[in-house]
């Protein structure tokens, strides 16, 4: 059995990653209350493993992260349709606004008296079949064809715009690179776009298998996004 913390402690920066639900952690409400952020480690007894980044803003990638041309961090973070600093883009690109500056300093709070496994973000993953080609009725289904006069018939009245169905053969494990390919939806960052594909989950080995796995960082927007 897992047995984990439980998140009571309201900060700012665990709202803004979807870790706690209370409202009072708002970073709204949390500027409202206070301006002091304990931000600096001081003496404490771990070890620094790496080199702390500079506390800046990164307003041209807030621009095409938010597809907001003229927004900034300092109005991304009171603008209602935006409220950057209550996600995850006020952490990692807003910092110096946002007052998420590393490194970050953690008070001990409560003792755990019963086994504690792991505090990582939830992982899930899937195998696959691979893609082949479609037979039988799926393959008489593929290349129906159309006619413009019956137009009370969607979609059997227009040409279809790539493929219906995605046949598999059960008999094989999927081997690719990704998951899916698909095209790049209109007003796509180019920073996901690759020759005008979106490429997602990439492959990975587990105890000898190929499967597609996902971090959820954000488990309610990111089963949300999956669904």
């Amino acid at each position: 059995m897992l047995h984990v913390p439980v998140r009571k402690c309201p900060s700012a920066r665990q709202y803004s990653l979807g870790l706690i639900k209370d409202p009072s952690a708002r970073w709204s409400k949390a500027k409202a209350s206070t301006s002091h952020r304990r931000l600096g480690a001081g003496g404490g007894a771990t070890t620094q493993s790496g080199a702390v980044p500079a506390c800046t803003d990164n307003d041209g990638q807030l621009k095409v992260e938010t597809l907001d041309a003229n927004t900034t961090c300092s109005l991304a973070s009171v603008d209602s349709h935006h409220n950057v600093c209550e996600e995850d883009l006020g952490i990692l690109l807003c910092p110096k606004t946002c007052g998420f500056c590393s490194p970050f300093e953690y008070e001990h709070f409560k003792d755990f008296t019963k086994p504690q496994v792991t505090m990582l973000p939830v992982v899930v993953f899937q195998t696959r079949f691979a893609a082949a080609p479609c037979h039988g009725f799926a393959k008489v289904y593929e290349a129906q064809p159309y006619n413009p006069l019956l137009k009370l018939m969607p979609a059997l009245d227009g040409l279809r715009k790539g493929r219906v169905l995605t046949c598999i053969d059960r008999t094989k494990q999927a081997e690719t690179e990704y998951a899916r390919e698909i095209e790049c939806p209109a007003a796509t960052p180019a920073t996901y776009c690759k020759d005008g594909k979106m490429f997602i989950t990439h492959k990975h080995r587990y105890h000898g298998d190929t499967v597609y796995p996902k971090m959820l960082i954000e488990p309610s927007r990111d089963i949300k996004a999956m669904k």
